[in-house]
């Protein structure tokens, strides 16, 4: 009796290790099933990946038409969303082509990561971090959440500057005069103050309309009007006439002295003559 419990026993511990029972059935549940999907070849065929020869789209059918046809490729959006579209259009969108013919196969786009992205007014958003840091936000880390909100609470408000421009922001980030709770709508900033070299407004220099002629009305003609008997503005000047050169002014002549070299004036008495005249009569004055 003892030989034969102990060998019930070896039998079923090899069992359980072979995963049969002691009947040789076996205990251990069938393979799930593969998952299937479209299969983008020559067609589209609904099948299993091991059994696709093309490119297998997981969790879809033929019927929503997952494989691209003409100039269409896989297009991966920023958020990793994947989807068909032509070159030029999937760049329009801001997306990533992955070239003509491409599909939305598994792993064909990448999935950032995303978490808690806090604006400087403290709101909060899931983004991924691309994004947020494109928004000038700060990012929380992965796989954070918006609920309970990580930004805590910031003193927003009008931020005024020097020009009168208003500005929603934070307290910190703002240069101006800030007004804490207020929006920007309507504008509670103040408008600039008047340059300081600015003189004093122009002064009206035009003479008063003209008085009226005869008793009449006054002259209601425009300030640019011409008389009837004047000139055209455009018509060409007068030709002046040719001038005439003066005539020079002859110079007078002044005749030759006579007598030779004047006589020299002494220093005392009266004028002596020179010694190659002779000496002439002397003028006695009548008595």
């Amino acid at each position: 009796m003892n030989l034969l419990t102990a060998s019930k026993r070896a039998l079923a511990i090899a069992a359980l290790l072979l995963g049969c029972d002691s009947g040789g059935g076996q205990t251990g549940t069938p393979d799930a099933a593969a998952p299937t999907g479209a299969c983008c070849g020559a067609t589209c065929s609904d099948s299993t990946e091991s059994a696709c020869v093309g490119q297998f789209v997981p969790a879809t059918s033929c019927a929503a038409e997952p494989c691209p046809k003409g100039d269409q490729g896989a297009c991966c959006a920023a958020d990793g969303a994947c989807g068909l579209a032509e070159g030029n259009t999937c760049l329009a969108r801001g997306g990533d082509f992955q070239g003509t013919g491409t599909a939305c196969t598994s792993g064909r786009c990448f999935v950032p990561e995303v978490g808690a992205c806090c604006s400087p007014l403290g709101e909060c958003a899931v983004r991924n971090e691309q994004r947020c840091f494109l928004d000038d936000h700060t990012w929380q880390g992965e796989g954070s959440t918006c609920d309970p909100s990580p930004c805590g609470e910031r003193e927003v408000g009008a931020c005024c500057a020097d020009n009168g421009s208003c500005t929603y922001i934070d307290r910190p980030r703002c240069r101006g005069a800030f007004r804490l709770g207020e929006t920007c709508e309507p504008n509670p900033c103040p408008p600039p103050p008047p340059p300081r070299d600015a003189g004093p407004p122009p002064v009206d220099a035009s003479p008063p309309d003209a008085a009226p002629r005869d008793g009449g009305a006054a002259d209601a003609r425009p300030a640019d009007a011409q008389p009837a008997d004047a000139a055209p503005r455009d018509a060409a000047p007068p030709t002046p006439p040719p001038r005439t050169p003066p005539r020079a002014t002859p110079r007078p002549r002044t005749p030759p002295r006579l007598g030779g070299r004047r006589p020299a004036l002494g220093r005392r008495g009266p004028l002596t003559a020179r010694r190659d005249n002779p000496p002439g009569p002397r003028y006695t004055a009548p008595p």
